[in-house]
């Protein structure tokens, strides 16, 4: 006969086994299904002026390692944006260094008014928006204002505040425009430039030391 304590050992096991699969099933499902928001009922922060384009200066290369990953950062950023989405990942080996995407706008796509008869579908590390028959802007000019911003925090502080952002809010961040790699060949790479994106989103690697949110 099988000890009890050897029955109940295993049935420990098979109830871990069985969240494991429930937790990576439902994230699976929940990146599928994408996270839509239908950007023209957005609360807003209201009485801010226009978003400016983001500005960003080349520097030399520089590397340091964080949580095991190589962060090599090329350029200085900054951006003052409107956030039309945020999105935590989980089981992605980004997630290890960055795990929320922020889907910022600036320009027109800062401006509420404007934002009307789009929603916006945010899943798989991208975006895409969607436009009715109220929306004023250019279908395919609204994907040169706004980025898929992968957020590598510098600290724990700002770790905390992205943790807490919402769409709605305004963002000003400061910080690096960087690549992250592993010694085994794995690379994952920022865009390097912006605008003229003709329909496709555009996703960036921040690294970023300084943000504040109204």
């Amino acid at each position: 006969r099988m000890p009890y304590r050897s029955i109940t050992y295993r049935i420990l096991i098979w109830n871990d086994y069985i969240l494991l699969i429930f937790v990576i099933v439902f994230e699976l499902l929940y990146n599928a299904l994408g996270q839509g928001v239908d950007l023209g009922h957005m609360r807003t922060t209201q009485g801010l002026p226009e978003a400016r384009s983001p500005v960003q200066v080349g520097i030399a290369r520089k590397s340091f390692d964080k949580k095991g990953y190589k962060i090599t950062v090329f350029a200085t950023y900054s951006l003052d944006a409107l956030v039309l989405s945020s999105r935590r990942y989980s089981f992605d080996r980004r997630s290890d260094v960055a795990p929320i995407d922020l889907v910022l706008g600036w320009g027109p796509m800062s401006v509420p008014q404007n934002l009307k008869g789009v929603s916006l579908d945010q899943d798989d590390r991208s975006f895409s928006f969607q436009m009715d028959k109220q929306a004023k802007l250019d279908p395919y000019f609204v994907y040169d204002v706004t980025v898929n911003a992968h957020i590598i925090a510098a600290d724990e502080k700002v770790e905390r505040i992205v943790s807490t952002i919402r769409s709605g809010q305004r963002v000003q961040m400061t910080g690096y425009l960087s690549n992250v790699s592993l010694t085994d060949g794995w690379a994952w790479k920022s865009a390097r430039t912006r605008g003229y994106a003709r329909g496709h989103p555009v996703s960036e690697i921040i690294y970023v030391t300084d943000i504040r949110v109204f």
